[in-house]
């Protein structure tokens, strides 16, 4: 039995060693009262495996993101893990907590998957810390024993970081243009003062 264990827990940090670390630094409107974005823009869609994909932002709520199929995967009764709070069995959405949506009614009709979730910044941050020390890994297994990579989410800074460089190289920009004018101006002055002592 020792030994099982010990190979379930060297097989998940395996996993885990492995995984795909995916840094996500853009930024979202707040979620709507139902507590989930209403829509989300395809193209943005990281592959996770052939059939399935997902994203996720930065909301002032804290981390959103969904996890979707491309179509009806052969084997069904997913079960997917968000960071260390919330599981969601499908179709039986057992254990879904308030922080995950389902699609009941795209599954039932074409036996898509599409799941919505929120990791709230009090979730992340342990009531003190900043959400962008937030690492959320993705996971999911199925009732064949089939298992999607497990995908690591970094919350960074990058999208306010390169909104105050962009600020910073407008403000640098328009200080030369301003030194070039003036230096211009000069020029011209001088050039119009020569010209009528010359007369």
């Amino acid at each position: 039995m020792r030994e099982v264990m010990l190979i379930l827990v060297l097989a998940t940090l395996a996993a885990l060693a492995t995984a795909d670390t995916v840094d996500v630094s853009r930024h979202g409107r707040r979620v709507q009262v139902d507590g989930f974005l209403l829509e989300w823009n395809g193209d943005n869609a990281r592959a996770w495996t052939d059939v399935w994909r997902w994203d996720a932002l930065v909301t002032p709520d804290g981390l959103a993101g969904y996890v979707a199929s491309r179509g009806a995967p052969e084997c069904g009764g997913w079960t997917f893990g968000i960071g260390a709070g919330t599981k969601i069995s499908v179709p039986d959405v057992v254990g879904a907590s308030e922080n995950a949506a389902f699609d009941r009614d795209g599954f039932e009709k074409e036996g898509i998957y599409n799941i919505e979730w929120l990791v709230p910044n009090d979730a992340v941050s342990g009531g003190g810390a900043s959400i962008y020390s937030a690492v959320i890994t993705l996971t999911a297994t199925n009732i064949c024993g089939d298992t999607l990579p497990p995908v690591v989410i970094r919350v960074v800074r990058e999208a306010r970081q390169k909104s105050a460089y962009a600020a910073m190289i407008t403000m640098a920009a328009a200080a030369v243009l301003t030194i070039i004018i003036v230096a211009l101006r000069r020029k011209l002055i001088l050039k119009y003062k020569t010209k009528v002592k010359v007369k």
